[in-house]
């Protein structure tokens, strides 16, 4: 009787360590599937770009240094004081910035609107959201310094497309004028908490992220505790770096107003940080426009 027993225990222990295994695959599973949707590139095609009258809008290539073909808008204004390079946020193109043309254009402000990498019309397959893409970043300013020498730039981005300008611009001066960040995350950890917390209840929600995190390495191909937006931002700091506007909206929960203000603090000066009334991600730049293009003409002086 006690030998049946024990190979009974043992045969209900073995079951629920095979059920474990199983639950414990299916989580890791599940992870790196989401984790593969979120990474796969977007084919989010541009709208057609209508400019204001005397300006003009090229289609144009540059190759980034890994031998990418990326894609872009240049939006070319008559007697331009100064240039943005316009850089879109994960999952979408540059018709996001379709919005501030107008407006920037009445301030003598050309554009040059490109598709990250895995995004659009240019080439990639990973969206690793703004790691890589900080070589599109470097490959639109040499573009820029080929095609339009001596004009001024700014350098502006919204959510990932600020991230990938700190990350180019801690890896090497880009000679921008100015850079201006809207809704920028300050490290991945935070970004997909922001995201999970209001899909699923606690702790389902600590639970998911765990699990992203654990598969993370197997897509992405940096460290993502080192190289975050927060991190770079103290490397500028660190170095010296031109001005730069932070901006975010109050009503933000994926770029929170608490990272805006973590972001500032640490680039410090001279750094101005905006903060709108207003609900969503990317609040600032769709939302008010007008104030938006105001702000980046600031940086460019009189």
């Amino acid at each position: 009787m006690r030998a049946w027993k024990t190979g009974d225990r043992r045969s209900r222990l073995r079951t629920v360590g095979l059920g474990l295994a199983a639950l414990a695959a299916g989580w890791l599973g599940t992870s790196l599937l989401v984790v593969h949707a979120l990474t796969r590139r977007t084919d989010v095609v541009p709208r057609a770009l209508a400019v204001p009258p005397g300006c003009r809008v090229r289609d144009v290539e540059a190759l980034a240094p890994d031998g990418l073909r990326l894609s872009a808008w240049s939006v070319e204004v008559p007697d331009a004081r100064g240039v943005v390079l316009g850089l879109h946020g994960s999952g979408d193109s540059r018709r996001s910035w379709i919005g501030m043309v107008e407006p920037l254009a009445r301030r003598r402000i050309a554009a040059l609107l490109p598709d990250a990498r895995a995004h659009g019309a240019s080439e990639g397959a990973l969206n690793d959201f703004g790691w890589g893409a900080r070589a599109d970043v470097r490959a639109w300013v040499d573009w820029l310094a080929e095609h339009h020498p001596g004009l001024p730039v700014v350098v502006a981005g919204t959510s990932m497309g600020a991230a990938a300008a700190l990350f180019a611009a801690e890896e090497a001066d880009l000679g921008a004028l100015g850079y201006a960040l809207d809704a920028c995350y300050s490290d991945l950890d935070t970004a997909q908490r922001n995201r999970l917390a209001p899909l699923l209840p606690a702790p389902l929600d600590a639970l998911a992220a765990a699990g992203m995190r654990t598969v993370a390495p197997l897509v992405l191909d940096f460290d993502v505790d080192a190289r975050t937006p927060l991190a770079a931002a103290r490397a500028l700091a660190a170095r010296g770096h031109p001005p730069v506007l932070v901006s975010g909206a109050l009503g933000d929960g994926w770029a929170t107003p608490a990272e805006q203000r973590l972001l500032a603090a640490a680039l410090g000066q001279p750094v101005e940080l905006v903060l709108v009334e207003g609900q969503g991600h990317l609040a600032t730049f769709w939302r008010e426009p007008e104030a938006y293009a105001e702000r980046l003409a600031a940086l460019f002086g009189d």
